[in-house]
Protein backbone atom coordinates (compact mmCIF):
# COMPACT_ATOMS: atom_id res chain seq x y z
CA UNK A 1 0.00 0.00 0.00
CA UNK A 2 1.55 3.28 -1.03
CA UNK A 3 -0.87 6.14 -0.43
CA UNK A 4 -3.45 6.19 2.33
CA UNK A 5 -5.93 9.08 2.69
CA UNK A 6 -7.89 9.19 5.95
CA UNK A 7 -10.65 11.46 7.22
CA UNK A 8 -11.14 10.86 10.94
CA UNK A 9 -14.22 12.28 12.65
CA UNK A 10 -14.42 15.11 10.18
CA UNK A 11 -17.12 14.09 7.69
CA UNK A 12 -20.87 13.51 7.88
CA UNK A 13 -20.80 10.33 5.79
CA UNK A 14 -18.86 8.25 8.32
CA UNK A 15 -16.59 8.65 11.35
CA UNK A 16 -13.75 7.19 9.27
CA UNK A 17 -13.34 7.59 5.51
CA UNK A 18 -10.39 5.83 3.86
CA UNK A 19 -9.23 6.06 0.24
CA UNK A 20 -6.09 4.10 -0.61
CA UNK A 21 -3.98 3.08 -3.59
CA UNK A 22 -1.79 0.00 -3.56
CA UNK A 23 1.35 0.39 -5.65
CA UNK A 24 3.28 -2.78 -6.42
CA UNK A 25 5.35 -4.60 -9.02
CA UNK A 26 3.04 -5.66 -11.84
CA UNK A 27 4.44 -9.20 -11.76
CA UNK A 28 3.67 -9.83 -8.08
CA UNK A 29 0.68 -12.20 -7.85
CA UNK A 30 -2.33 -10.92 -5.94
CA UNK A 31 -5.87 -12.07 -5.21
CA UNK A 32 -8.81 -9.63 -5.20
CA UNK A 33 -10.29 -8.16 -2.04
CA UNK A 34 -12.69 -10.55 -0.35
CA UNK A 35 -13.17 -12.78 2.67
CA UNK A 36 -9.79 -14.10 3.85
CA UNK A 37 -9.96 -17.73 4.95
CA UNK A 38 -7.57 -18.71 7.73
CA UNK A 39 -7.00 -22.24 6.41
CA UNK A 40 -5.86 -20.85 3.08
CA UNK A 41 -3.43 -18.43 4.69
CA UNK A 42 -1.95 -20.88 7.19
CA UNK A 43 0.33 -22.48 4.60
CA UNK A 44 2.41 -19.32 4.34
CA UNK A 45 5.46 -19.05 6.58
CA UNK A 46 5.13 -16.52 9.39
CA UNK A 47 7.60 -14.94 11.80
CA UNK A 48 7.74 -16.65 15.19
CA UNK A 49 5.75 -13.98 17.02
CA UNK A 50 2.73 -14.76 14.84
CA UNK A 51 2.76 -18.31 16.19
CA UNK A 52 2.66 -17.23 19.84
CA UNK A 53 -1.05 -17.91 20.17
CA UNK A 54 -4.08 -15.80 21.15
CA UNK A 55 -2.69 -14.39 24.41
CA UNK A 56 -3.51 -10.78 23.52
CA UNK A 57 -6.01 -11.44 20.77
CA UNK A 58 -9.62 -12.40 20.42
CA UNK A 59 -9.82 -14.02 16.99
CA UNK A 60 -12.02 -12.08 14.61
CA UNK A 61 -15.06 -13.86 13.21
CA UNK A 62 -14.12 -12.63 9.76
CA UNK A 63 -11.47 -10.58 7.97
CA UNK A 64 -11.91 -8.89 4.59
CA UNK A 65 -8.95 -7.75 2.51
CA UNK A 66 -6.80 -8.50 -0.51
CA UNK A 67 -4.15 -11.20 -0.52
CA UNK A 68 -0.51 -11.07 -1.58
CA UNK A 69 0.06 -14.54 -3.04
CA UNK A 70 3.84 -14.25 -2.74
CA UNK A 71 4.05 -13.83 1.04
CA UNK A 72 0.47 -14.52 2.14
CA UNK A 73 -0.31 -11.23 3.84
CA UNK A 74 -2.51 -8.27 3.05
CA UNK A 75 -2.06 -4.50 2.76
CA UNK A 76 -5.45 -3.24 3.99
CA UNK A 77 -8.31 -5.00 5.70
CA UNK A 78 -11.30 -4.80 8.01
CA UNK A 79 -12.45 -7.29 10.64
CA UNK A 80 -15.67 -8.24 12.40
CA UNK A 81 -14.81 -6.03 15.39
CA UNK A 82 -14.80 -2.90 13.21
CA UNK A 83 -11.00 -2.64 13.28
CA UNK A 84 -9.26 -1.63 10.05
CA UNK A 85 -5.53 -2.00 9.44
CA UNK A 86 -3.45 -0.62 6.57
CA UNK A 87 0.24 -0.63 5.67
CA UNK A 88 2.63 1.64 3.82
CA UNK A 89 6.26 0.68 3.35
CA UNK A 90 9.31 2.72 4.23
CA UNK A 91 12.60 2.34 2.42
CA UNK A 92 14.38 -0.87 3.36
CA UNK A 93 17.54 -0.69 5.45
CA UNK A 94 18.12 -4.42 5.69
CA UNK A 95 16.87 -7.68 4.24
CA UNK A 96 13.25 -8.36 5.10
CA UNK A 97 12.64 -11.63 6.93
CA UNK A 98 9.29 -10.97 8.55
CA UNK A 99 6.49 -10.23 6.10
CA UNK A 100 4.96 -6.84 6.74
CA UNK A 101 1.78 -8.07 5.07
CA UNK A 102 1.49 -10.90 7.59
CA UNK A 103 1.90 -8.28 10.30
CA UNK A 104 -1.24 -6.61 8.94
CA UNK A 105 -3.08 -9.90 8.81
CA UNK A 106 -2.26 -10.75 12.41
CA UNK A 107 -3.27 -7.26 13.54
CA UNK A 108 -6.65 -7.89 11.95
CA UNK A 109 -7.30 -10.51 14.62
CA UNK A 110 -7.50 -7.78 17.26
CA UNK A 111 -10.61 -6.48 18.95
CA UNK A 112 -9.17 -3.04 19.79
CA UNK A 113 -6.31 -0.74 18.73
CA UNK A 114 -4.79 -1.19 22.20
CA UNK A 115 -4.35 -4.91 21.58
CA UNK A 116 -2.52 -4.18 18.34
CA UNK A 117 -0.24 -1.63 20.00
CA UNK A 118 0.75 -4.14 22.68
CA UNK A 119 1.58 -6.96 20.32
CA UNK A 120 3.18 -4.69 17.74
CA UNK A 121 5.77 -3.53 20.25
CA UNK A 122 6.62 -7.16 20.95
CA UNK A 123 6.72 -7.99 17.25
CA UNK A 124 9.24 -5.39 16.17
CA UNK A 125 11.36 -6.02 19.25
CA UNK A 126 11.65 -9.73 18.54
CA UNK A 127 11.27 -9.82 14.76
CA UNK A 128 13.16 -8.63 11.72
CA UNK A 129 10.82 -6.35 9.82
CA UNK A 130 11.76 -3.87 7.14
CA UNK A 131 10.57 -0.32 7.97
CA UNK A 132 6.88 0.51 7.70
CA UNK A 133 3.94 2.68 8.73
CA UNK A 134 1.00 0.74 10.17
CA UNK A 135 -2.35 2.47 10.56
CA UNK A 136 -5.01 0.77 12.66
CA UNK A 137 -8.17 1.80 14.42
CA UNK A 138 -11.91 1.99 14.82
CA UNK A 139 -14.53 4.72 14.65
CA UNK A 140 -13.34 5.84 18.10
CA UNK A 141 -9.55 5.76 17.80
CA UNK A 142 -6.90 5.51 15.09
CA UNK A 143 -3.22 4.88 15.73
CA UNK A 144 -0.23 5.27 13.43
CA UNK A 145 2.83 3.12 14.13
CA UNK A 146 6.06 4.32 12.54
CA UNK A 147 8.84 1.71 12.44
CA UNK A 148 12.00 3.08 10.75
CA UNK A 149 13.90 -0.04 11.77
CA UNK A 150 15.20 1.06 15.17
CA UNK A 151 12.55 2.55 17.47
CA UNK A 152 8.79 2.06 17.29
CA UNK A 153 6.81 5.30 17.47
CA UNK A 154 3.06 5.28 18.18
CA UNK A 155 0.88 8.31 17.51
CA UNK A 156 -2.86 8.79 18.02
CA UNK A 157 -4.47 10.36 14.97
CA UNK A 158 -6.22 13.67 15.58
CA UNK A 159 -9.58 14.45 13.93
CA UNK A 160 -9.17 15.79 10.42
CA UNK A 161 -7.71 14.84 7.04
CA UNK A 162 -4.45 12.90 6.96
CA UNK A 163 -2.14 11.29 4.40
CA UNK A 164 0.11 8.31 5.11
CA UNK A 165 2.53 7.80 2.21
CA UNK A 166 5.12 5.19 1.48
CA UNK A 167 8.69 6.24 2.12
CA UNK A 168 7.87 8.95 4.67
CA UNK A 169 6.01 9.78 7.86
CA UNK A 170 2.38 10.71 8.40
CA UNK A 171 1.47 14.02 6.72
CA UNK A 172 5.01 14.65 5.46
CA UNK A 173 4.38 17.58 3.12
CA UNK A 174 7.91 17.45 1.74
CA UNK A 175 6.45 14.80 -0.58
CA UNK A 176 4.42 16.47 -3.35
CA UNK A 177 1.88 13.62 -3.41
CA UNK A 178 1.08 14.22 0.27
CA UNK A 179 0.11 17.86 -0.21
CA UNK A 180 -1.65 17.09 -3.51
CA UNK A 181 -3.53 14.16 -2.02
CA UNK A 182 -4.56 16.11 1.06
CA UNK A 183 -5.92 19.00 -1.00
CA UNK A 184 -7.87 16.79 -3.43
CA UNK A 185 -9.21 14.57 -0.64
CA UNK A 186 -10.39 17.52 1.45
CA UNK A 187 -12.08 19.10 -1.57
CA UNK A 188 -13.94 15.88 -2.42
CA UNK A 189 -15.08 15.48 1.17
CA UNK A 190 -16.33 19.07 1.26
CA UNK A 191 -18.42 18.61 -1.89
CA UNK A 192 -20.07 15.25 -1.24
CA UNK A 193 -21.91 13.57 1.62
CA UNK A 194 -24.01 10.99 -0.25
CA UNK A 195 -22.26 7.60 -0.26
CA UNK A 196 -22.50 7.02 -4.01
CA UNK A 197 -21.34 10.50 -4.95
CA UNK A 198 -18.55 10.47 -2.37
CA UNK A 199 -17.15 7.10 -3.48
CA UNK A 200 -17.16 8.22 -7.12
CA UNK A 201 -15.38 11.45 -6.18
CA UNK A 202 -12.78 9.59 -4.14
CA UNK A 203 -12.05 7.27 -7.04
CA UNK A 204 -11.37 10.37 -9.11
CA UNK A 205 -8.96 11.60 -6.43
CA UNK A 206 -7.09 8.29 -6.42
CA UNK A 207 -6.83 8.45 -10.22
CA UNK A 208 -4.96 11.76 -10.16
CA UNK A 209 -1.83 11.82 -12.35
CA UNK A 210 -0.51 15.25 -11.38
CA UNK A 211 3.30 15.24 -11.43
CA UNK A 212 5.55 17.70 -9.60
CA UNK A 213 8.34 19.56 -11.29
CA UNK A 214 11.79 18.01 -11.01
CA UNK A 215 12.81 20.87 -8.74
CA UNK A 216 10.00 19.98 -6.30
CA UNK A 217 11.21 16.41 -5.76
CA UNK A 218 12.53 15.75 -2.25
CA UNK A 219 16.11 14.49 -1.87
CA UNK A 220 15.17 10.88 -1.17
CA UNK A 221 18.29 9.14 -2.44
CA UNK A 222 16.22 7.16 -4.94
CA UNK A 223 18.05 4.45 -6.92
CA UNK A 224 15.92 5.39 -9.92
CA UNK A 225 16.42 8.31 -12.23
CA UNK A 226 14.65 11.62 -11.65
CA UNK A 227 11.85 10.93 -14.14
CA UNK A 228 10.85 7.68 -12.40
CA UNK A 229 11.08 9.43 -9.03
CA UNK A 230 8.76 12.07 -10.44
CA UNK A 231 6.25 9.44 -11.61
CA UNK A 232 6.22 7.96 -8.12
CA UNK A 233 4.91 11.27 -6.76
CA UNK A 234 1.61 10.91 -8.63
CA UNK A 235 -1.29 9.51 -6.63
CA UNK A 236 -1.92 7.04 -9.45
CA UNK A 237 1.48 5.65 -10.43
CA UNK A 238 2.49 4.27 -13.83
CA UNK A 239 6.00 3.05 -14.64
CA UNK A 240 7.04 0.18 -16.94
CA UNK A 241 7.31 -2.45 -14.17
CA UNK A 242 5.63 -0.89 -11.12
CA UNK A 243 2.49 1.09 -10.48
CA UNK A 244 -0.94 1.38 -8.92
CA UNK A 245 -2.43 -2.10 -8.95
CA UNK A 246 -5.64 -1.58 -6.98
CA UNK A 247 -7.62 0.80 -4.80
CA UNK A 248 -9.64 0.45 -1.61
CA UNK A 249 -12.40 2.74 -0.33
CA UNK A 250 -13.84 2.36 3.16
CA UNK A 251 -16.67 4.08 4.99
CA UNK A 252 -16.25 2.87 8.57
CA UNK A 253 -19.29 3.23 10.83
CA UNK A 254 -20.57 1.71 14.05
CA UNK A 255 -23.24 0.07 11.92
CA UNK A 256 -23.47 -0.15 8.16
CA UNK A 257 -19.81 0.09 7.14
CA UNK A 258 -19.14 -0.14 3.40
CA UNK A 259 -15.99 -1.40 1.65
CA UNK A 260 -15.28 -0.87 -2.05
CA UNK A 261 -12.47 -2.26 -4.18
CA UNK A 262 -11.06 -1.55 -7.63
CA UNK A 263 -8.93 -4.41 -8.97
CA UNK A 264 -6.84 -2.28 -11.29
CA UNK A 265 -5.68 1.29 -11.56
CA UNK A 266 -8.45 3.71 -10.51
CA UNK A 267 -7.89 5.67 -13.73
CA UNK A 268 -8.76 2.59 -15.80
CA UNK A 269 -12.15 1.11 -16.64
CA UNK A 270 -11.74 -1.48 -13.86
CA UNK A 271 -14.98 -2.15 -12.00
CA UNK A 272 -15.74 -0.36 -8.75
CA UNK A 273 -17.04 -3.27 -6.68
CA UNK A 274 -18.68 -3.19 -3.27
CA UNK A 275 -17.24 -5.96 -1.12
CA UNK A 276 -19.88 -7.87 0.80
CA UNK A 277 -19.22 -7.67 4.53
CA UNK A 278 -20.50 -10.63 6.60
CA UNK A 279 -23.16 -9.62 9.10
Amino acid sequence: MCTLLIAFRSHAAAPVVVAANRDEMYARPTEPTGLLVASELARYSAPSWLEAGPRAYTRAQWVVGGRDCERGGTWLGLNSHGVFVALTNLRKRHSEQGSRGLLVLEALNARTPAEISERLAEAVDGGDFAPFNLVYGTTEEIMVAHWPGEHLELKALSPGVHVVPSGARLDDITLPKVSQGSDLFAAALARHSDDTELIAALRHVLADHTLPSLSALPPMGSPWGPEVARQLQALCVHTPIYGTRSSSLLLLREHGSRFFAIEGAPCSDAELREVELPR
